[in-house]
């Protein structure tokens, strides 16, 4: 009798003790997301030309692109991380000029293990934002080259976007965003709070299972967030849980919150990830999308990538979603599984892409009917 007495209080010692952590992990995971909207029939993009190594009777070449932008005038500045150098195209994909090297300087970008990890946005005002992760610095320069302003940033605090750093507004202005529990403060550079963006505790789960903490050490949670802003409006794309949030940029608050979630996309990203996880494989770095990038054309759309590559239809599938969550178009392209294009602009009908070191121009194909 004493030994089950005994039995029974260790068990619920043991329920007890394990609470807290079943609690939490209940509220990092949305175990079944349910789909919000469905897709539209896709559409083909038409490959127009593929640009690598020579780009000049200079000798100026492309070695190894490592992401691309380009500004309202159609101009395309591509990172070579082998170079430590940005290449300025024009819409023509001809040669311009071409800044940076390899260095802690001024106008110099830092080399990791792995080259130089830096990433491009061009704002309104015709500046390049060059985020330079492995300096820790943001980078200011003019279209010619020349450096306009620099500074460094904790990449402790702050949640800097990987892929691009577009927080920037039409006034120039450059905004921060940092996780405070389970808030957002929208800061200054100089570490003023604008404003705080609240009750988004389930906007930072995961969708049906939750990677190991190998995974969570090193994708922070400023490289699973997309920002730019639009119109004083400051939008938030949060990868781990496909939900897009936006908020004014003055201290009044407007929030909005919309799961970005296509029918299609969900059910496919389900199946991979049940299949990674039976196979013990969620260091793998593995979102619903990736890769957020505006239409240059339109200035309000903008596009998210399907996170991977969909091996049952043979696609490498784009989507297309206005800035009130409205899903537009979904594009594909056709491609082999041992390639996998990453798509980083859009502009004049023309889409740019980066595959196997090669910079690779798509375009949609109308036809009559």
């Amino acid at each position: 009798m004493v030994k089950v007495k005994l039995l029974n209080a260790l068990i619920i010692i043991l329920i007890i003790l394990n609470i807290p952590l079943l609690s939490r992990e209940n509220t990092d995971i949305v175990l079944n997301p349910k789909p919000n909207m469905l897709e539209k029939e896709s559409i083909e993009l038409k490959l127009q030309k593929t640009v690598f190594g020579d780009l000049d009777t200079n000798r100026v070449y492309l070695f190894s692109p490592f992401c691309l932008t380009c500004d309202s005038d159609g101009n395309i500045f591509i990172f070579d991380n082998l170079q430590s150098k940005v290449i300025r195209l024009n819409k023509n994909l001809k040669y311009i000029n071409s800044f940076g090297r390899a260095g802690t300087g001024p106008s110099e970008f830092k080399k990791g293990t792995r080259g130089s990890n830096v990433y491009l946005s061009v704002n309104i005002d015709n500046k390049i934002y060059a985020n330079d992760l492995n300096a820790k610095t943001i980078k200011i320069f003019t279209i010619d080259g020349h450096l306009f302003n620099s500074f460094r940033y904790d990449i402790n605090s702050d949640l800097i976007p990987q892929h691009t750093f577009s927080a920037v507004g039409e006034d120039g202005k450059i905004y921060f965003l940092t996780r405070n529990n389970n808030n957002l403060n929208i800061k200054s550079q100089n570490g003023r709070v604008f404003f705080t963006i609240n009750g988004i505790k389930s906007d930072f789960s995961f969708l049906f299972s939750k990677p190991s903490q190998k995974y969570l050490s090193y994708y922070k949670i400023y490289r699973r967030t997309y920002c730019f802003i639009n119109n004083r409006r400051i939008y938030i794309y949060l990868r781990d849980s496909s939900v897009l949030i936006s908020n004014p940029l003055n201290k009044g608050s407007d929030l909005t919150r919309i799961p970005l979630r296509p029918k299609h996309a969900l059910e496919a990203y389900r199946i991979k990830i049940a299949r990674i996880h039976n196979q013990s494989k969620m260091d793998g770095h593995l979102t619903l999308f990736q890769n957020l990038f505006i239409d240059m054309d339109t200035k309000k759309d903008f596009y998210l990538q399907f996170g991977f590559y969909d091996s049952q239809a043979n696609q490498n599938i784009l989507y297309k979603f206005s800035l009130d969550g409205s899903l537009l178009k979904t594009f594909h392209i056709v491609e082999d599984r041992n390639s996998f294009t990453i798509f980083y602009a859009k502009k004049s009908n023309n889409f740019y892409a980066i595959q196997n070191e090669k910079i690779k121009i798509y375009k949609e194909v109308f036809h009559e009917n």
